[in-house]
């Protein structure tokens, strides 16, 4: 009987230490999320609109520490590290990843959130926060059902199609990424000295002395590639996970190649709605225990944050990665396409927030 129970026992224990793992660091990622002063919709926001900077030091460092991570990665596990290389090994076209994600980007600049930055703002307290979730499994179920419609083919990089950097270039991703990534953290030191976190800070109302510097969490956030290439075999996504939500609840009849089957596929809603839902509400228990009670994050109306949630998802998966996934995995692994959409996740919120403005 031993003989038998035993492979099932070690696969389940493996499976449970795998899953907590993923929630464990996804939550410390949740925990930075609240010290920055993220899960206030205003600081996404006033980046877009050029009033802080919180969102691009946590973004800039966040790449560059990936990328530092990353190149220690490929020097001592290079199969491993290649093998999670997800966005090297997908082409879903400039016109398809820059379309969708400046889509992504007006859905931020409406709603004052991102995909993988929703269950944070949530389990803060954020106001709106439901309309921005409800909003993205709508834009999550909407984009599946036209999917068929709109795109043909998979989405797998061609025989000899060269998708990355480091492959044009024709040298080891480490001889790249390990200098670029700290230069990288090194800009968004020098942009810290002229325009410092505690001035963001009071804008948003906290209290810099309690706050963490986004240079810090973007760290945070680039150190973690590690342990999800590690264990999962993939880089941080956001957008995954509430396709996740949505194929595993309607038992597949709607994204039903999300659905989950393992630790591995759930791999994102671990660490996205496991952990930094759970990392969120703990810097929100640990502020009120020590201080006062915190106030709930403003956000934009009803109609904004649930029109940016839609947006957010729909733009997403026609583009086939996120804020994180494009931006910060699939930048950090030296992808084209990546490099193109991250501009213009910027680019379309940037343009959304500077018409609201001058309505």
């Amino acid at each position: 009987f031993l003989y038998f129970i035993a492979p099932l026992l070690t696969a389940m224990l493996k499976n449970t230490l795998t899953g907590a793992a993923l929630v464990a660091f996804g939550t410390l990622e949740g925990y930075a999320f609240f010290k920055t002063g993220m899960v206030a919709p205003a600081a996404i926001i006033d980046q877009m609109a050029f009033r802080s900077m919180i969102v691009m030091k946590l973004f800039v460092s966040a790449v560059g520490t990936s990328m530092v991570a990353q190149a220690i990665m490929d020097a001592v596990a290079p199969g491993k590290f290649s093998k999670s290389r997800a966005m090297s090994k997908t082409s879903v076209g400039f016109s398809r990843a820059v379309g969708g994600c400046l889509l992504l980007g007006v859905g931020m600049g409406l709603s004052g959130a991102g995909p993988t930055i929703v269950p944070a703002q949530l389990f803060a307290g954020a106001q709106n926060g439901l309309l921005v979730t409800a909003g993205c499994v709508v834009g999550g179920v909407a984009y599946s059902l036209v999917e068929p419609l709109l795109f043909k083919g998979d989405t797998a990089a061609k025989p000899g199609e060269t998708t990355t950097l480091d492959a044009h270039v024709g040298t080891a991703y480490r001889n790249i990424a390990g200098p670029l990534g700290l230069l990288m953290v090194g800009a968004t030191v020098g942009l810290e000295a002229v325009w410092p976190n505690a001035v963001d800070q009071q804008r948003l109302g906290n209290d810099p002395s309690r706050m963490w510097n986004p240079i810090l969490a973007g760290v945070v956030i680039g150190v973690n590639q590690l342990p999800l290439r590690f264990l999962a075999g993939k880089g941080q996504g956001g957008s995954t996970s509430i396709m996740n939500i949505i194929g595993t609840a309607t038992g597949g009849a709607i994204a039903s190649k999300y659905a989950i089957t393992s630790v591995t596929s759930a791999a994102q809603l671990l660490y996205v709605w496991g952990g930094t839902s759970i990392g969120a509400w703990l810097g929100k228990m640990e502020h009120e225990a020590a201080f006062s009670a915190f106030p709930a994050p403003a956000s934009p109306s009803p109609v904004r944050a649930f029109l940016g949630g839609v947006c957010m998802l729909f733009g997403a998966r026609i583009a086939m990665g996120c804020t994180c996934g494009h931006g910060i995995s699939g930048f950090s692994e030296l992808s084209f396409q990546s490099m193109a959409a991250a501009a213009s996740i910027f680019a379309g919120g940037i343009a959304t927030c500077a018409i609201i403005n001058m309505a």
